[in-house]
């Protein structure tokens, strides 16, 4: 005979969930999801940069306006 005891409750356990895919995380302190990969927190994230051309084409565009304007 069983006990009621004798049986581990660990399957009913109640799992967050990926922020995006909606995936088991089995640990409230995942980083990342394993799923899809996506980061669980703003704090855990990488700051968000921007390509260097971008940056580059930015500082070009305000040197060329300055130059128009000098110029005119």
């Amino acid at each position: 005979m069983h006990d009621d005891d004798d049986f581990d409750d660990s399957e009913d356990e109640v799992y967050p969930r990926c922020r995006a895919c909606g995936a088991d995380l089995f640990d409230d302190e995942t980083v990342r999801c394993p799923s899809c990969g996506s980061y669980q927190s703003e704090e855990t994230s990488p700051a968000a940069r921007h390509p260097g051309w971008v940056i580059f084409t930015a500082i070009l565009l305000v040197f060329m306006s300055l130059y128009w304007i000098v110029k005119h």
